[in-house]
């Protein structure tokens, strides 16, 4: 900021350097103190610089809140998704067991008959029977396992995020606990907008917050006004080419492929009209 040297002590008549703003004075000669009235310009200036800086915290503080606010949901919804999922063991694991015995029968019973008899046939379909459920026992250990450790990491991963939930929740209570979301009014709590307004102030066009939200709506409105014209600039560009189509266009007998893309084009700027 620039400086003011006009500027005399009241106690000594001492010569000041001031800084722009700045209402708390110490002479450097006689060390009073003592406070200055400030010009209206100034007033204006610190005031705007002021709210430069408590828009720009607001603007923080409020994409933070917003950024809280989908990690929340985004949570939410996955623990959503994992609650609904079956969190039991699948029916079939109930037959791991009653293979495990089957097997130790069909073991005694090979043993039994290869003490006491000779029947190869009956000795093979026996080994046979015990093979398949050996592997069926197999198989379905395996899969069980792999089930139980699916089940396992899937409570895990629910811990995990309702953890996480806790802390985001805790997280966004102290965030508003010092952030007041409501002292800029919603439609002027877009990026773009806040923008806007922190360079009204910055620049000085502005030092009060309804002076910058008049601003900005009157940025918005030309805005909207030259999008509206430019869209306007193409109906007639289209309109114009749909004439040079209708001056060339010659009727005949038949009804072709032009006469259908005519068709379209009238239908299109009757409803731009």
């Amino acid at each position: 900021m620039s400086e003011l040297t006009a500027y005399k002590c009241p106690s000594c008549g001492a010569n000041l350097k001031v800084t722009e703003g700045q209402e708390l004075l110490t002479c450097s000669f006689c060390s009073s103190v003592f406070k200055r009235d400030l010009a209206q310009d100034e007033k204006e200036k610190v005031s705007a610089a002021q709210l430069a800086a408590s828009t720009e915290k607001y603007r923080s503080s409020l994409l933070k809140h917003n950024e809280l606010v989908k990690k929340l949901s985004r949570i939410s919804d996955e623990i959503g998704a994992l609650s609904q999922k079956d969190n039991s063991m699948p029916l079939w694991t109930m037959f791991t067991i009653p293979f495990y015995i089957l097997c130790a029968v069909l073991l005694v019973f090979m043993f039994d008959k290869a003490v006491s008899t000779e029947d190869k046939p009956l000795m093979a379909l026996t080994a046979l029977i015990f093979l398949a459920v050996f592997i069926a026992a197999i198989v379905t250990y395996s899969k069980k396992a792999k089930a139980r450790k699916q089940l396992f990491e899937q409570n895990e991963k629910l811990k995990g995020l309702l953890s996480e939930l806790g802390e985001k929740r805790a997280e966004l209570e102290t965030l508003d606990s010092s952030f007041d979301i409501d002292t800029i009014p919603k439609a002027y709590r877009s990026e773009d907008s806040l923008e806007y307004i922190i360079g009204a102030f910055r620049s000085g066009q502005a030092h009060k917050l309804g002076d910058a939200f008049a601003l900005y709506d009157n940025h918005r409105h030309n805005r909207t006004m030259e999008a509206l014209q430019r869209e306007q600039v193409e109906i007639q560009k289209k309109q114009l080419e749909i004439l040079d189509e209708l001056s060339d266009y010659g009727a005949d007998d038949t009804y072709d492929d032009d006469d259908f893309r005519l068709d379209d084009a009238l239908n299109e700027m009757r409803e731009r009209l």
